[in-house]
């Protein structure tokens, strides 16, 4: 919905000091199911691995094409983790990557990097890249 604002003061809306301005504000109703999802994943304003999360062949293509790198200058295939917290990351996420056999690491950042045995296994367990615009993360860095 539309919603029409009272006038602020131009200190924080425009460059004239003496004129107060009008402005709308467009909103949306908020979607149950999305805000489920949200609620599973934010957790008092911070990003949270879920204990129901599961390595499968989507939930990994999700987040490589969303979070994934693939780069010739750090070398590596990997994961930016950023936003999760270290030890969701190793009781969660590493412990099921491992049992797949991929040879990953949790760097200090938190990025989780694939070693150089495990980069090919890693994208073809996601499969063939089904984003034109992303086939650059699918290329294995030249030259170990």
């Amino acid at each position: 919905w539309v919603q029409r604002c009272l006038p602020i003061p131009s200190r924080l809306s425009g460059p004239h000091p003496w004129k107060k301005y009008r402005y709308w504000m467009l909103r949306t109703r908020q979607e149950a199911t999305l805000f489920s999802y949200h609620q599973r994943w934010y957790r008092n304003g911070r990003k949270i691995l879920p204990q129901f999360f599961r390595v499968t062949p989507w939930s990994m293509l999700a987040a490589y094409l969303g979070d994934g790198y693939s780069l010739q200058v750090t070398k590596g295939v990997g994961l930016s983790t950023y936003g999760f917290m270290a030890r969701e990351l190793d009781r969660i996420l590493l412990p099921q990557l491992w049992k797949l056999g991929f040879d990953c690491v949790r760097r200090p950042d938190n990025r989780i990097e694939f070693r150089i045995a495990s980069m090919q296994d890693f994208l073809n367990f996601l499969s063939d890249c089904p984003v034109r615009a992303y086939k650059q993360k699918w290329k294995i860095p030249l030259r170990w």
